[in-house]
């Protein structure tokens, strides 16, 4: 596989601090995905290619608000 022409010349640096430096934990953020297409990838409801050919805009929101939901009763399940 090979980027097309200045592929790279627009993507954002990721920059990741080293782990375990600091009091701080502050986490990662997608910098050259939009956060709906990270979350959905991430939390395996769909894939790139899924998103680019069979999945529209709604579907996507109604997907992420699946996972959202899914994400907030298995927090409140968790608590003590």
């Amino acid at each position: 596989m090979e980027a097309s022409r200045g592929f790279f010349e627009g993507r954002r640096p990721l920059n990741l601090r080293p782990i375990g430096n600091g009091p701080t934990k502050a986490l990662a953020d997608y910098q050259n995905v939009p956060h709906v297409i990270g979350t959905l990838v991430s939390k395996g409801k769909a894939t790139l290619h899924q998103l680019d050919t069979v999945y529209g805009c709604k579907d996507a929101y109604d997907m992420l608000e699946i996972a959202m939901i899914d994400d907030y009763n298995a927090a409140l399940m968790n608590q003590e």
